[in-house]
């Protein structure tokens, strides 16, 4: 199952940083994006002036759930991967897609800081 799905998108949405080779980088979920469960499933409802490019929700599996919530405070890419190690039993290379993963489709919709 995927990590997220986008129900909707943000049309011509960059990447908030480049990513440099080596460079540890620190993540952090936007605050203008609430976390609702709704009828069983956990949304990211778009708030404010994010509200105004991504017309929709996004719609986080288990996992998805467990990494967004990690994003609220500052961490590392390595971090999500050992919160994903730490939760399910999975091997790092395949935690360490899924959060990479995960965190290309938050940076192009635009939620990540």
């Amino acid at each position: 199952m995927p990590i997220c799905s986008k129900t909707a998108f943000c049309k011509g949405t960059r990447l908030l940083r480049s990513w440099k080779k080596g460079v540890k980088r620190s993540l952090k979920a936007t605050s203008e994006v609430v976390l609702r469960e709704i009828a069983g499933e956990n949304l990211l409802i778009p708030v404010g002036q994010t509200a105004l490019k991504i017309h929709g929700m996004i719609t986080l599996s288990e996992s998805g759930l467990l990494l967004w919530k990690r994003l609220q405070e500052e961490c590392t890419e390595e971090d999500l991967v050992n919160a994903l190690l730490a939760e399910y039993q999975v091997d790092r290379e395949t935690a360490s897609a899924d959060v990479k993963a995960f965190v290309q489709q938050m940076r192009e919709v635009g939620i990540l800081v």
